[in-house]
C-alpha cells in the first residue's frame, strides 16, 4: 500500500510539474528555431493526451502555428491535430465529438487556424505520416501512414458530424454541439463541397428552423456551409450553381423577409445569407431584387402615394400605417450588403470575361 501511495504521489507531482512547464512552451513557440517550436508542440500534444491541466489552452495556441512560414512547424501542427482529433481505434463519433469540441467556444483566431487544418485533413493526399514523437504506441506508427486517418468527404467521421447536427435534443449542450459540428462541416466543405451537398435537406431543416428551436448561430453556420458549395477559384469556375427556385433560396428568402429571429442574431445570419446568394445562385441579381421587393412590401417602406405610382409586384402586399423601425433597418441592411456583393459579383464576371478573351 505504501508503495502504491508513493507511486501515485510521484505521478501527481510529475503531472503538476508538466502543467507548470506549459507556460514555458509559450516562449518556445515564439522561438526563431524551428526545432524548439516543434518540440514545444509535441510536448503540448502529449500533455493534452493525458489531460494535463492548462493543456487545452496551450493546444489552442499551438494551432495558430499552422500558418508558420517554416513548413516543418506547420506539418508538426497538422500531425498534432491528427493525433488529438483522429486517434487510431476511435469510433467515428468519438472523432466527430473531438473535432466539434475543438471548435466549441473557440476564439476567431483559433477557428481560422482550425479551418486551415481541417481543410488540409480533408484534401491532403496521401495521409500525413505520424511520427512516434507524439506519444503513439510504436506498433501503431508503422501502419498509421496507410490508415485512412484524414477526413474524406463521404467518410464516417463526416457522417458522424452530420449526426450531431441532426440531433433533435433541445438542451443547451446539444445546441452548442450542433453549432460546433456545423462549423466544422463548413470548414471541411471549404476544401471539399461534397461534405455539404448530399446533406442539404438536413442543413435546411436544422439551420433554418423557426420558432423556439430557431438559433441565429446555427443559421449563420448553415449559410456559411451553403457558400462552400462554390469551389475555390471563383463562383463561375466550374461550379454547379443552384437555380433561384431551389429550396435553399426559399429558406434564405424566408430568413431575410419574415424571420422571427431577434435582431441581435439576425444581422449576423443575414450577412452570410446574402453572401451565399451571390456565391451559389444562378441569378443572384433577380433573386436579391425579389427579396428587397418582398421586404419593402412587408412593412419596411411606406406605401407610395399618387395616381402615377407604379403598381406593386404580384404577390407583394403593401400595408398602410406606420413603418416598422426594425423592418426598415433590416431592409436597409440587406439593401446595402446586396449592393456591396453586387459590385464584387460584377467585378468577378468582368475578370472571367477578360480571361476568356485573353
Amino acid at each position: 500500500m505504501r508503495a502504491l501511495v508513493a507511486s501515485l504521489g510521484s505521478g501527481l507531482e510529475f503531472g503538476l510539474r508538466v502543467a507548470a512547464s506549459l507556460s514555458t512552451t509559450y516562449e518556445l513557440m515564439a522561438s526563431n528555431t524551428a526545432s524548439d517550436v516543434i518540440e514545444a508542440i509535441q510536448l503540448i500534444v502529449l500533455a493534452h493526451q493525458f489531460d494535463v491541466d492548462n493543456s487545452a489552452a496551450a493546444v489552442r495556441r499551438a494551432l495558430s502555428l499552422v500558418f508558420s512560414r517554416e513548413p516543418a512547424v506547420g506539418e508538426a501542427v497538422l500531425e498534432g491535430a491528427q493525433t488529438l482529433y483522429l486517434r487510431p481505434g476511435d469510433t467515428p463519433m468519438d472523432s466527430a465529438m473531438r473535432l466539434a469540441g475543438a471548435a466549441r467556444g473557440a476564439a476567431l483566431g483559433t477557428l481560422t487556424a482550425l479551418e486551415d487544418i481541417i481543410a488540409k485533413l480533408v484534401s491532403a493526399q496521401p495521409p500525413v505520416p505520424i511520427s512516434p514523437s507524439f506519444g503513439l504506441n510504436p506498433r501503431f506508427v508503422a501502419t498509421a501512414s496507410v490508415q485512412v486517418r484524414l477526413l474524406p468527404a463521404t467518410g464516417q467521421v463526416v457522417r458522424a458530424l452530420w449526426t450531431l447536427v441532426a440531433d433533435r435534443s433541445a438542451t443547451l449542450e446539444a445546441v452548442e454541439s450542433k453549432r460546433a459540428a456545423l462549423a466544422v462541416l463548413g470548414m471541411a466543405a471549404a476544401a471539399q463541397p461534397e461534405v455539404v451537398r448530399p446533406y442539404l435537406s438536413t442543413l435546411l431543416q436544422v439551420g433554418f428552423s423557426e420558432g423556439p428551436s430557431g438559433d441565429a448561430l446555427l443559421t449563420r453556420y448553415a449559410c456559411i456551409a451553403i457558400q462552400r458549395l462554390a469551389l475555390p477559384g471563383g463562383r463561375r469556375a466550374g461550379v454547379e450553381l443552384l437555380p433561384s427556385d431551389h429550396a435553399v433560396f426559399a429558406a434564405i428568402r424566408k430568413l431575410l423577409v419574415n424571420s422571427s429571429l431577434a435582431d441581435q442574431g439576425w444581422y449576423s445570419a443575414a450577412e452570410q445569407a446574402v453572401t451565399a446568394v451571390f456565391m451559389v445562385c444562378t441569378d443572384p441579381e433577380a433573386f436579391s431584387a425579389g427579396v428587397l421587393r418582398d421586404m419593402a412590401g412587408a412593412g419596411a417602406l411606406p406605401p407610395s402615394g399618387g395616381g402615377g405610382a407604379e403598381e406593386p409586384a404580384v404577390g407583394v402586399a403593401i400595408h398602410s400605417g406606420e413603418v416598422s423601425e426594425s423592418r426598415l433597418a433590416r431592409f436597409l441592411y440587406v439593401l446595402g450588403h446586396s449592393a456591396l456583393k453586387q459590385l464584387v459579383y460584377t467585378e468577378g464576371l468582368i475578370k472571367v470575361r477578360g480571361r476568356a478573351r485573353g
